[in-house]
């Protein structure tokens, strides 16, 4: 659920183990572009994800009540299943379409506070022949796979921190916490504050980092259903990412890439059980890319990327 770059960027390991680099892993390094909300981001460090507002829009109608997550202390396994048909243009030619075999990932969670999760992302895997495709979108959970990790979550549904045991100051993990970070913020569902009834609606503005660019998140939610045992969801979700220089290590040296421009949408319904942290149901994904290729010599290439596919989200019992 990340975003994979062709031709310029390397698709990372699938090394479970802990990474030993004996050096940091380098933020990324942006020109943030002034629309995003945002008056400075500090380079080289950006302090993503940042909220930047939480508004209740309507409050429903009929009887209300205040959603409040009280996640358990017994270990749920949530499965990710994404499945995806890309294409690629270069220059004024389109590739065909490939649909990509399913790319599943999984996340074990558990409460230890009212604000703080322990949480344990599984091997993810490709089902069937992994393309390079698949295995690049891969390449960010990887870094996290079998490492134990602290997720700050409040009552809300909001995230906190992400904390990995073996690296607690983020040294060398910076990457696997965007990539956990951005994969969370879409799935999990917050609440609001106020009580609301049937129809209510709010949306969540989130500027955050999915690798290799800035992004703006917006999320609009309405509840749709409300029993004893939970909440049905309506999201639509859409990230906007605006023209900026990326500066990442996967780059060549020799090939300066600016993001012309990003839009990423989520549409489906979830169910939420305020035991668990993440929800079930399904998603719809819709993402176009447009980057701009400058080499040290030769001329400048254009690249636009498009995704269509679908997450579903269940729990093992």
């Amino acid at each position: 659920m990340g975003i994979v770059i062709f031709l310029v960027c390397a698709c990372g390991s699938k090394d479970a183990s802990p990474p030993p680099a004996p050096t940091p892993t380098p933020p990324i390094e942006v020109r943030p572009p002034t629309e995003l909300g945002v008056d400075h981001l500090p380079q080289p460090a950006v302090d993503l994800p940042r909220q930047l507002s939480f508004r209740l829009l309507d409050p429903g109608k009929g009887e209300t009540s205040t959603l409040r997550y009280q996640i358990a202390q017994a270990e749920v396994t949530t499965r990710i299943a994404m499945t995806l048909t890309s294409r690629r243009m270069d220059g004024s030619t389109w590739s065909p379409s490939q649909t990509l075999p399913e790319i599943r990932t999984a996340l074990a969670t558990a409460a230890i506070d009212a604000t703080h999760l322990r949480a344990r992302p599984l091997p993810g895997s490709v089902d069937g022949a992994a393309s390079p495709e698949a295995v690049a979108y891969l390449a960010g959970w990887t870094q996290s796979e079998n490492r134990r990790l602290t997720l700050g979550l409040d009552a809300r549904g909001q995230l906190g921190a992400i904390t990995f045991g073996d690296d607690p100051q983020t040294t060398h993990s910076r990457e696997a916490v965007d990539d956990l970070a951005q994969r969370l913020l879409s799935l999990v569902v917050p609440v609001p504050e106020e009580p609301i009834g049937i129809g209510a609606s709010w949306r969540v503005v989130t500027v955050l980092t999915q690798r290799p660019v800035v992004v703006k998140q917006t999320a609009t939610y309405t509840l749709l259903q409300r029993t004893t045992t939970g909440w049905t969801v309506k999201v639509e979700l859409q990230r906007i990412g605006e023209e900026q220089t990326i500066l990442d290590p996967a780059i060549s040296s020799n090939t300066k890439v600016d993001l012309v421009a990003l839009v990423r949408r989520y549409a489906g319904t979830l169910e939420i059980a305020p035991a668990r942290a993440l929800p079930t149901g399904s998603l719809e994904i819709e993402s176009s890319m447009h980057l701009r290729l400058q080499p040290r010599t030769g001329p400048v290439g254009e690249q636009i990327l498009e995704d269509k596919g679908t997450v579903v989200l269940s729990i093992d019992h």
